[in-house]
Order: structure tokens, then sequence, then C-alpha cells
């Protein structure tokens, strides 16, 4: 079934090494376009949050999916709260960007989510304690440019995984300030909440600590541990637990009962 080459395919994209060579893979290449200065971190409502939001949907038009929204690649969402500095988030606008791959046969009707925030905490500011540099960011390389470059890479190969579920590609905003992307995006979905058989998400999987892959929710479907299990092969170790309820994009999946999975490399000190 695709889920399982779903899961097949992000355990070789992760635990496969790659070159660090500028130009020669991909994955990388995308992480360095998102972490740019232009791009400023990724803050939730800002220009450089819009800039990444325009790329990641360019991204997804390159890869060949269509467009989940009737309007089109983006849906847009009204942000609220602070922001991680402590800033007004009221007034300001992010966006979730989602493209499906159609399947094919008995389980085209059948749909799993692939998830990956795109957004991280934008600029540094002396207040909170950061480096005093005006023009100084959080990149966010790991958190989560690299879940981000692996969704796209995914949505990419797709096309080559034959008869089985549709999949949706979304690349959340607002997680860094409360889930609050993908809580829209549950309660707004493009398809119908009970054709979703799971969700997979991929957050801050750029860096295995110990060389451990972390992947939980195993307990939430029947067949995820066995899957994963086939999935895992040669490469750094995978430690699997069976709850679904660390604190990512996924978690509000499995409040409403989807089961999921959550791909993380583990904690290390600049986390």
């Amino acid at each position: 079934m695709r889920s399982r080459v779903v899961v097949v395919v992000l355990a070789f994209l992760i635990l496969t090494p790659v070159s660090a060579a500028a130009g020669d893979d991909p994955l990388l290449d995308r992480v360095r376009v998102l972490t740019a200065p232009e791009l400023a971190g990724r803050g939730s409502g800002t220009p450089g949050g819009h800039a990444a939001v325009e790329t990641v949907a360019a991204w997804f038009a390159e890869a060949g999916l269509n467009t989940a929204f009737p309007e089109g690649w983006l849906q847009d969402f009204p942000l609220r709260g602070e922001g991680f500095s402590g800033e007004d988030l009221v007034g300001r606008i992010s966006q979730n960007v989602a493209g499906m791959r159609h399947g094919s046969g008995p389980l085209a009707g059948r749909f799993v989510v692939v998830g990956a925030h795109h957004d991280h905490l934008g600029r540094v500011d002396p207040a909170t304690g950061g480096v005093p540099v005006p023009a100084a960011y959080y990149p966010g390389a790991n958190d989560n440019a690299s879940g981000v470059s692996i969704l796209v890479e995914l949505a990419r190969v797709s096309k080559d995984f034959g008869e089985g579920r549709s999949l949706l590609f979304v690349a959340f905003g607002g997680e860094e300030v409360g889930l609050q992307g993908s809580s829209h995006f549950v309660d707004h979905l493009p398809v119908p909440a009970d054709s979703i058989d799971a969700m997979i998400n991929l957050d801050t999987v750029g860096q295995m600590n110990d060389d451990r892959l972390h992947v939980s929710g195993v307990g939430t479907a029947e067949a995820f541990a066995r899957l994963v299990d086939e999935a895992s092969g040669p490469g750094p170790a995978v430690a699997v637990s069976r709850g679904g309820w660390s604190g990512s994009d996924h978690m509000v999946f499995n409040t409403r009962e989807i089961p999921v999975l959550f791909l993380f490399g583990g904690a290390y000190p600049q986390y």
C-alpha cells in the first residue's frame, strides 16, 4: 500500500548520508534557500515567512503536484497570540501550503497526509537575551528547513509510487506559535476527514542525536510498528515510541483520532 511506500522512502531519505557540496544535493540546496538572510528566519506572518511560503508553493508546482485548495496552493489563516519575541501577532496572516498527488486503484479515495512546518523563530530580539545584532536571525536549518526539504523531495518522487492512496503534502505555518496552521488545516480540510488514513510529520530531521531517528506514534495504528521496522534497514538506529503526543503538528491530527507518525532527530545543544 502507498502508506508503506511513504514510510520506506522517508527512511531512505533521512538515513542515507548526503554530500555537503553546494549544488550536489537538492535536499541541502533547499535548506540553504530557506535559511537565506532574505527570509530572516521565516517568522510567522513576516515578509520572510511569506517568501518561504511562495518558495514552497513553487517547489510543489515543480514537483508536479496538483493544488489542494480551490483557491490554489495556499490556505490563509489569521494568527493570534504572541510571537517568539513577545510581539503581538493579531492582525497578521500566515499560510499553509498544500499540494496533492492523486492515487489510483481501489484506494485512490483514501489519503495520507505528509507534513512539515515551514516557519521558524524569525529575527533575534536582544531583549529576549539574543545576540544584540540588528540583522541577526534564527536560520532554522534543522527546525524545520530540513523537514520541508524532505517533504518537497517526497512530493517530487511520489510520481513514481504507482497505484495506491492519494497523498496530501502540507507545509504548515504557525507551528512555532502554537500549532496554529495545522489547527486551522484540520478545521478546514480540503478532503473529508474520514478519508484520511494517516498523517506523517517531519520535524527537525536534519541532525540525528546519538545517531538515532525518533519515530513516535507507532501505537496509533495497528500496522505502524511493523511498517517502521521494515523501513528501518541499515543506518542510524530507529527509536520508536507508541504515543503520538510530542509537541508538533501531528498532535492536532492525533486529537482527531487520525493515526500519526512523528519523525524527529532528537534534541541537541543548539536546539
